[in-house]
């Protein structure tokens, strides 16, 4: 009769099924306001079996802004070849903690039920119970200067605390601890913990108020504890397949940003109009920040633009056409490839490319051969076209010649050979700094 009853309990009709569609197709945030989360347990103490995190795959579906779409579908629950780890592990867990009942109910529907909507509303229950435990520890990875390489996680982030107080909260109300199996503590005395959800209720009422903007927020005590354990418990540092994920996601929904070498060279967030470019150049395909900056000094400009993801932008001091963005906020888009922030929706991140313009010292493209050079001296080493020139004036010499991609060659003569046919001969990228650096026996001469 009480299996009876506690099935009866979690029947979830047709109606608010279709409800729960229909705000996966609205502006509502489905993960943070449907009847889902009333299918909530009275444990106090959650098991995470070792491996529970990484046994999924999981990332949301994002729309080109990067707001989920609908993260109750955040697990991939349809692969049939991972469903074996999958349901293993979802088994698992159920094992290790009878208390939840509402979980057990929802694995029984998923696996045995007999129509199609009982199946999807049983996988809607599991795939958010899994986003809110697994997930959790997504948004304890550092909010700046974060690095694929280097697990690691930072409690006082605002996320950290929010996503157990939105989302686990939900589904645990009265839970103190989320702990790994097997742990030394298996056996703690919990009786003298207090119920965490009350505690972050109390901090987004307060510190928590406007919790997405901070990196750094005041954490108490036993919270900290909370999401130390809850940490250890999902694995995330030490799970590199469920870190990677993590990682991923947390970067497409531009939540962290990369570290970037190039803070010394930023020139700051500035408007952009797509009727009216600030800056002159638009670089075709997709770009980092690294690719842009030597996209745009390979191209002779003096400036770099970043935007929207992955756009390049080039010019030179006409980059501040609209004004300066009002805040540094607004260029808040991770970059599609590689680390850092590559500006907004029109907003570009510009940054110094450090090209010297050599045009008037440049006596074109000339003929060289490996057995009778056309310069009588080779610099030792990788030049950049500038340390080429100051090299071979040091040494007194009139002329520099770079050649194939990071090449030096220095005298007072060059032309024993004849010009190329044409200067797209000297066709080389330099290696070292920006420019091209003449061709396959090409040399790009400059007078100094």
């Amino acid at each position: 009769m009480l299996m009876k009853t506690i099935a009866l309990l979690f029947v979830v009709d047709a109606s608010i099924l279709g409800r729960l569609l229909v705000d996966a197709e609205s502006d509502r945030t489905p993960c943070h306001g449907h009847e889902i989360k009333s299918l909530s347990s009275d444990c106090e103490v959650i098991t995470l079996p070792k491996g529970f995190c990484g046994s999924f795959d999981f990332g949301p579906t994002l729309t080109t802004t990067g707001a989920y779409i609908d993260c109750t579908r955040t697990v991939d629950w349809k692969t049939s070849d991972k469903a074996s780890i999958r349901n293993g592990a979802m088994n698992e867990y159920i094992l290790q903690n009878p208390c939840d009942v509402p979980r057990h109910m929802a694995f029984s529907n998923f696996m045995n039920g007999t129509t199609g909507d009982d199946v999807e509303i049983a996988r809607l229950q599991l795939d958010f119970f899994v986003y809110a435990f697994c997930e959790a520890a997504c948004d304890c990875i550092p909010q700046v200067d974060a690095n694929r390489d280097d697990p690691r996680v930072v409690l006082e982030r605002g996320n950290c605390q929010k996503h157990p107080q939105s989302d686990i909260c939900q589904q645990t109300p009265g839970i103190k601890l989320i702990r790994l199996e097997g742990s030394l503590e298996d056996d703690e005395d919990v009786t003298n913990l207090p119920r965490v959800c009350d505690l972050l209720d109390q901090w987004d009422a307060s510190e928590g108020k406007d919790f997405s903007l901070k990196a750094q927020t005041w954490v108490d005590d036993n919270v900290r504890y909370f999401l130390a354990r809850m940490i250890d418990a999902t694995q995330i540092l030490e799970d590199i397949k469920f870190w990677n994920q993590c990682y991923t996601a947390e970067l497409s929904q531009r939540r962290i940003s990369e570290t970037s070498n190039f803070t010394d060279d930023y020139e700051g967030c500035w408007i952009d109009q797509q009727t009216e470019r600030a800056m002159e150049y638009r670089a075709p395909g997709e770009f980092s920040i690294e690719d842009c900056i030597g996209h745009c000094g390979n191209a002779n400009f003096a400036f770099a633009g970043v935007e929207y993801f992955d756009e390049c932008f080039c010019g030179n001091d006409e980059y501040n056409k609209h004004g300066l963005a009002s805040s540094e906020e607004e260029c808040n888009t991770a970059c599609a490839i590689g680390p850092g922030i590559c500006g907004g929706v029109d907003r570009v991140g510009v940054y110094k490319t450090h090209f010297k313009d050599f045009s008037g010292n440049y006596e074109g493209c000339w003929i060289d051969q490996a057995s009778d050079r056309a310069m009588e001296y080779q610099g030792q080493g990788k030049f950049s076209i500038e340390e080429c020139i100051d090299h071979c004036g040091n040494a007194n010499f009139t002329f520099a010649g770079v050649e194939y991609f990071d090449e030096c060659f220095c005298g007072n003569e060059y032309t024993k050979h004849g010009p190329a046919a044409s200067d797209d001969e000297c066709n080389t990228a330099c290696f070292v700094g920006y420019g091209i650096c003449g061709g396959y026996d090409r040399l790009g001469v400059y007078a100094i």
